[in-house]
């Protein structure tokens, strides 16, 4: 069955300089502030509730207690990331995952064709092993061609039913909001500007490849004083970062994923007054 993506998948992570093993110091009284205070306003920001979506498992303010050696000199990156459920549309998918798991089980594999074809993988399997014990290279690169085509023609028949089972993006959505990010590149092939958010320079974010890895829709915003360019064929911002302490907020990248209906609608429940509020 279609293995179903999270938003990481999907999104690209910023870390601290340490995060790789390298030196640590603890972390000042200011950069414990900064970094819950920022936390907090985040948390006060996002909705509880939009839509019939509620607010799950979302980062919890804390202190950290270390930071890396040198961090100062850039600003201080901190991440907050969510989900928020439609329990009556999880529900829904729910069923209808049930209901095509039944459909796999009875119609599809009790139907002639795929017996036929589950019997003729069987018999090439058992000669594979047979020419294995020979050692009969030939055979066996004969057989695994064969065994690859009927392979072809099973997955065939599985695939109007997989191809229906609904992904994640079906009753939830999931949102990560960067703070201090100073760079981030998207393939140009995958985004497309669309109407800025408040005046913020906004991407739309659509996955071209299809099946199971495919990854899901999402807006990514960027908050603050972003360059952008194009060098072949990505799409490069970096930030303009300003000379100030590096507990403060400078910018964000808001990414929300999921269904475009329903990011709109998260984006609307936003508050961002209070965002802006500590960003400088």
């Amino acid at each position: 069955m279609k293995k179903i993506l999270m938003g990481i998948i999907l999104l690209a992570t910023s870390c601290y300089l340490y995060a790789d093993g390298g030196e640590t110091r603890p972390a000042t009284k200011a950069e414990k502030i900064f970094t819950r205070t920022v936390l907090e306003t985040i948390s006060g920001a996002v909705p509880e509730s939009f839509a019939g979506f509620d607010r799950r498992d979302t980062t919890e303010p804390y202190e950290p207690e270390d930071m890396g050696v040198d961090i100062e000199r850039w600003p201080l990156n901190v991440g907050f990331y969510g989900n928020w459920v439609n329990d009556e549309l999880e529900l829904e998918a729910n069923e209808k995952m049930q209901q095509i798991a039944d459909t796999i089980t009875g119609d599809i594999n009790t139907s002639p064709k795929m017996q036929a074809l589950m019997e003729k993988k069987d018999q090439i399997e058992a000669k594979m092993e047979q020419a294995a014990k020979n050692n009969d290279l030939d055979a066996i690169g004969r057989l695994a061609k064969e065994l690859e085509a009927v392979a072809k023609e099973i997955d065939k028949g599985y695939a109007p039913a997989v191809d229906a089972i609904p992904s994640e993006d079906y009753y939830k959505i999931h949102t990560g909001i960067r703070v201090n990010t100073l760079t981030d590149e998207y393939s140009q092939s995958l985004v497309k500007e669309i109407t800025p958010v408040k005046g913020y320079k906004t991407l739309y974010y659509h996955d071209t490849e299809e099946g199971e890895n495919k990854r899901t829709d999402r807006v990514i915003i960027f908050m603050g004083d972003w360059s952008s360019s194009i060098d072949n064929g990505v799409y490069i911002f970096k930030l303009n970062k300003k000379n100030l302490p590096h507990t403060t907020v400078q910018s964000y990248v808001i990414a929300v994923e999921g269904k475009k209906e329903y990011t709109q609608k998260f984006i609307d429940n936003l508050n961002w007054e209070k965002l802006k509020g500590i960003m400088k």
